[in-house]
């Protein structure tokens, strides 16, 4: 799964499986995650309607926060929609107690 960015360094994208090992480097390390907002599908050239919200397996305070800021920050606007299943890795981290939040 690692693979050479446009600069040449090594990246390694974390997905669903590898969470709980992501969980025990975190807590070894001391760091503290407060949320995750998952960024991979905005701009995804067949949503030309403004951002879309994820609305299931996601926590509806930080889709509020993140409404807050589109309506501050952007002209596209929002929309509100369901995937229906855990179709990506914010649900993972919904399930394991961390507020998610996966705009497209």
């Amino acid at each position: 799964r690692a693979s050479l960015n446009s600069t040449g360094m090594v990246v390694r994208k974390l997905d669903s499986s590898d969470l709980k090992m992501w969980q025990i480097s975190t807590q070894k390390n001391d760091v503290r995650v407060h949320s995750m907002v998952q960024f991979d599908m905005v701009g995804y050239p067949n949503y030309n309607t403004g951002i879309g919200l994820t609305s299931d397996f996601t926590d509806s305070l930080l889709n509020e926060y993140l409404t807050l800021l589109i309506d501050e920050y952007m002209t596209t606007g929002y929309t509100s929609a369901p995937c229906g299943y855990a179709c990506s890795d914010h649900a993972s981290f919904t399930r394991n107690g961390y507020p998610a939040a996966f705009p497209f």
